[in-house]
């Protein structure tokens, strides 16, 4: 009950207040529109001491400057001064200067050579083929009557290549090295195939040094290939060989066939002696006045030294 009694209050007393407010715009005063900001007091944060921490300087070390160490090389079979200091990029002269006691014209294999850092500036910059280099042994030189002196050497290829035009360099020299007689010498046949051997001779005219040392170095040859046709397939057949002379001379003959015509043939007989040294060697031509498929040949063949054991037969054919 007393709960109602308010509500029935309350309503009565809200219209009376509505009715005796005058018609017309209600003014409110100004201070009923008026609000007082409230602005909040931020206490200021303390400020941060900055401790400045020195920054430590940085001192350089030079390096050390590098130091030219020459290089060793060991002179092996077949190689030249020359092609050495081509090899290493340095002058003949450099490497003379930096051994004095190698005779440019007398290279011992074995003997171990001082290269000095390179100085020559490349000439290009594409890199250079390797040079051909054929391995020599056999290296045998005889005195004769005459005061010359003969030296035999064979050239062994062992690339999977084939060679035309081989030339050899021999050296002939006393055992002070202050007579030193050089020359050069080509193959008596003009290619070298693959795994096969040749040999070539030089006759040094007297008068040489007595006694002497020697010596022998590779000095070119030029690419062949077989395909090319140039070349024919010969076979040789000794028919007879008659020694005489004590085994110092021999006389071989035999013929020679082709499966095609040939208009030059080319035969080579080297002698052997007991302990397989070169100590001869003879080239027999062919005079044909037409290609032919076969022919015969004779050749006689002295030892310079000693007695011939064995005998060995090379040929070739041009068309």
């Amino acid at each position: 009950m007393k709960s109602k009694s308010i509500h029935q209050f309350i309503i009565p007393l809200m219209i009376f207040l509505a009715s005796c407010i005058p018609s017309g715009q209600l003014t409110l005063p100004d201070s009923a529109f008026t609000s007082t900001p409230v602005i909040p007091t931020i206490a200021p944060s303390p400020t941060p001491t900055i401790t400045s921490t020195s920054t430590p300087r940085l001192t350089s070390t030079p390096l050390p400057s590098p130091t030219s160490t020459p290089r060793v090389h060991t002179i092996k079979s077949g190689e030249t001064l020359l092609g050495i200091a081509w090899f290493y990029n340095v002058s003949v002269d450099e490497l003379k200067s930096m051994n004095p006691d190698v005779n440019p014209n007398i290279m011992i294999v074995g003997t171990d050579l001082l290269i000095p850092v390179a100085t020559l500036p490349p000439t290009n910059l594409t890199p250079e083929p390797t040079p051909i280099q054929l391995p020599l042994v056999g290296l045998n030189c005889l005195p004769d009557a005459d005061g010359g002196a003969w030296c035999f050497v064979w050239v062994n290829n062992t690339s999977s290549e084939a060679y035309e035009n081989i030339t050899i360099g021999f050296n002939l020299a006393d055992l002070q090295a202050t007579q030193v007689f050089s020359s050069q010498g080509t193959a008596p046949l003009n290619i070298l195939l693959a795994g096969e051997k040749i040999p070539v001779a030089l006759y040094f005219p007297g008068p040489v040094p007595q006694p002497f040392q020697k010596s022998a170095q590779f000095v070119s040859a030029v690419p062949y290939n077989p395909e090319s046709g140039r070349y024919l397939p010969i076979n040789i057949e000794v028919t007879s060989d008659n020694p005489a002379l004590e085994d110092q001379l021999v006389s071989i003959k035999g013929i020679f066939t082709l499966d095609e015509p040939a208009s030059n043939v080319a035969i080579v007989v080297v002698a052997l002696d007991e302990q397989g040294n070169l100590v001869g060697l003879r080239r027999w031509q062919s005079t044909l006045s037409e290609p032919t498929k076969e022919g015969a040949f004779q050749i006689d063949l002295a030892a310079m030294s000693g007695k011939i054991v064995e005998y060995l037969l090379f040929a070739e054919a041009q068309p």
